[in-house]
């Protein structure tokens, strides 16, 4: 992980946090997502609590929605990339 995605992982991780308090978003509602070069972005996987948000939590994928890196937990073939609203 180099220092852009880092800092990237600690600034989704904080927005959660502060979208939670203030009340915009409610525990596992909505999504984050960053973009992170060309064809990469950082992504909250769907249904975990933004307020309680942790660096490995987010999900690294590709363009075409492939997972580059993803916590064992979301990295599921089945869940996929796709919007929730598009399930």
């Amino acid at each position: 992980m180099n220092n852009t995605e880092s800092k990237l992982r600690k600034e989704i991780v904080r927005i959660g946090q502060l979208m939670y308090q203030k009340g915009f978003l409610s525990a596992s509602n909505g999504n984050i997502s960053a973009r992170l070069g060309s064809d990469r972005y950082l992504i909250t996987p769907s249904g975990l609590h933004k307020g309680l948000l942790k660096l490995d939590d987010l999900l690294l994928v590709d363009g075409n929605g492939g997972a580059e890196r993803a916590n064992r937990l979301y990295a599921a073939p089945t869940w996929g990339t796709q919007p929730t609203s598009s399930r």
